[in-house]
């Protein structure tokens, strides 16, 4: 018995699954009526990206991630899943041009007679734009070979827009559900800035803030220069919730620079009610590097 186009899955094929969209994929999951499924991989070693272990309604499908270089080109071999869990109406894939089996994806969907759309940046943020730069002429023939993009942000689509249909391109911004955060938001201000400060353990001095990953494109090394010049010329702290490869180095830098009372390392913090005081108790959101 053939399977309807109504009722065939929705495929979604990323590198890793970040906690922080996996609510995103449960309302998509929802508008579907159930129908989507998640093929990740794991997170290379060192790498502290915060996965989405967390409950989810839609279905989960492990993939090898093969990683070459460290992170530098990536494959996942994505044989049989098709034959497993359903022939696609549609497959949503990452857009990237370290993904060596990317064409090969795109190509199997088409043969199957899916609907292809790339999710991403569709540009490199380390250099300046080019169309002529050849990673980003690939990202381009990639863009154009699918039946739809959506861009992360309203920049994204505008480059994309010069080379490929522009009613082929959509903005769905890097996700975050906003009504989990509206909803902490408030419940935060009934409770008081100064009373969450007091909470925390905040001295009555400007607070800074930074979260992300502990890695050097992070810019942890001006994170610390920055904390440096700051208490030169009145007190300060410095909060820092992540975990990364530059961790232990940045504790030592704190240390020899006799900033130990006014730096504090809370490590990752992937509870939006345990992270969201921290930020809302802050001074200044600090993000000094790749975001």
């Amino acid at each position: 018995m053939k399977t309807s186009q109504q009722d065939k899955p929705v495929y979604y094929f990323s590198r890793m699954l970040p906690a922080y969209r996996v609510p995103v994929l449960d309302k998509l999951n929802q508008r579907l009526g159930g129908r989507l499924v998640v093929c990740h991989g794991q997170r290379p070693e060192g790498n502290p990206t915060l996965m989405g272990d967390v409950a989810a309604s839609f279905r989960r499908v492990p993939l090898r991630n093969i990683w070459i270089r460290g992170e530098t080109v990536h494959a996942q071999p994505f044989g049989g899943v098709f034959e497993q869990y359903g022939i696609p109406k549609a497959i949503i894939a990452e857009e990237s041009p370290r993904s060596i089996t990317l064409p090969f994806l795109l190509r199997s969907a088409r043969r199957h007679g899916a609907a292809r759309i790339l999710w991403g940046i569709f540009y490199s943020v380390h250099r300046p734009y080019s169309s002529r730069h050849p990673l980003q002429q690939y990202r381009l023939r990639m863009a154009r070979r699918v039946e739809a993009c959506l861009c992360y942000s309203r920049r994204s689509r505008d480059v994309l827009a010069t080379h490929v249909d522009p009613d082929r391109l959509f903005v769905a911004q890097n996700t975050l559900n906003t009504t989990e955060l509206f909803e902490l938001r408030d419940k935060l201000l009934k409770e008081g800035r100064s009373q969450v400060r007091k909470r925390l353990g905040l001295p009555d001095q400007p607070t800074f803030v930074f979260v992300g990953q502990l890695v050097a494109r992070k810019g942890t090394d001006d994170l610390i220069s920055f904390i440096k010049a700051i208490t030169e010329r009145q007190p300060a702290t410095l909060v820092i919730i992540g975990d990364g490869p530059e961790r232990v180095s940045m504790e030592e830098s704190v240390t020899a620079q006799g900033l130990d009372d006014h730096v504090r390392f809370l490590g990752s913090i992937s509870d939006a009610d345990k992270l969201a005081p921290h930020i809302f108790a802050s001074d200044v959101m600090v993000i000094p590097g790749y975001v």
